[in-house]
């Protein structure tokens, strides 16, 4: 359907009082003839709605960045669904402090090099002490009336460096030096651990904290584009505020995806922090 409207301009040459000067061109004082599409005098709510466009590189831009965090491949497919509050916290603080001094792999190297330094120490000490064997042996001499035909014999053979002039004492007071060095050092491995699982823990609890804040302004943009549109059916708010209320909805959900993205990450760097 299609109205014309026809708008005629009146005459002014019919007067003959008034002298006109040189009108416009004839083809100018023809009717203005106007073509309007079909729906423009029909009522807002028979009008067809704007079709808005999706911008799906942009979600395509976040689920690559989370395949990357994750390490997984870029070309696997998958779909992010809203996170459970149980999920990312299956294990309290301490559990967590627990399994990263057990699994850590520079807890391990300590603990190593502390047992090491542990039986070289031990070693250490068995050298000042005396090398005592015992020897026995049993042989019959064949051929022969003067010997006996079966000889039995037994020694005890004893080695031991009493004068060494210090050097055993010397070398067991540089392993018992090692062997503190390996004790702080593994003391201190532990404490550095302590404190990345405390800091990542921290980081994962305030990243929590965030998607929850975005997650409740994420719904009330939600509502309140519901309420808009509503009223822009009931012909009681303009397509400005429709169109506003729809550019909260989209960065509300962009910063919905942000935050979703800061707590995968740090959920990864906690669980790197404890040694899975």
């Amino acid at each position: 359907m299609r109205t014309t409207v026809q708008m005629e301009l009146p005459d002014f040459t019919a007067t003959p009082a008034v002298k006109s000067p040189a009108g416009p061109p004839a083809a100018a004082l023809a009717p203005v003839t106007t073509e309007y599409p079909g729906d423009y005098f029909a009522p807002e709510t028979q009008r067809e709605q704007p079709v808005w466009p999706t911008f799906p590189t942009f979600a395509e831009a976040l689920r690559l960045k989370v395949g990357v965090v994750l390490g997984r491949d870029l070309r696997t497919q998958f779909s992010v669904v809203n996170v459970s509050e149980n999920v990312l916290y299956e294990l309290s603080l301490e559990a967590a402090q627990n399994r990263a001094l057990g699994e850590r792999s520079e807890i391990r190297a300590a603990r190593l090099q502390q047992r090491q330094a542990e039986l070289q120490r031990r070693l250490r000490q068995a050298e000042r002490l005396p090398d005592v064997s015992l020897t026995m042996g049993y042989f019959a001499p064949p051929g022969t009336a003067v010997l006996p035909r079966q000889v039995f014999g037994a020694g005890v053979a004893v080695k031991w460096e009493p004068f060494d002039w210090g050097r055993k004492r010397r070398e067991l007071a540089e392993t018992e030096k090692s062997l503190a060095q390996s004790d702080n050092a593994l003391r201190e491995a532990e404490a550095q651990v302590l404190l990345d699982v405390n800091a990542r823990f921290r980081k994962l609890e305030e990243a929590r904290a965030l998607l929850r804040v975005v997650q409740i302004a994420q719904q009330a943009a939600q509502e309140k584009l519901r309420v808009a549109s509503n009223k822009f059916k009931q012909e009681a708010a303009l397509l400005k505020d429709v169109l506003q209320t729809q550019a909260a909805v989209a960065d509300a959900n962009h910063q919905y995806q942000q935050a979703l993205l800061a707590l995968l990450t740090a959920r990864a760097d906690f669980e790197k922090a404890i040694g899975e």
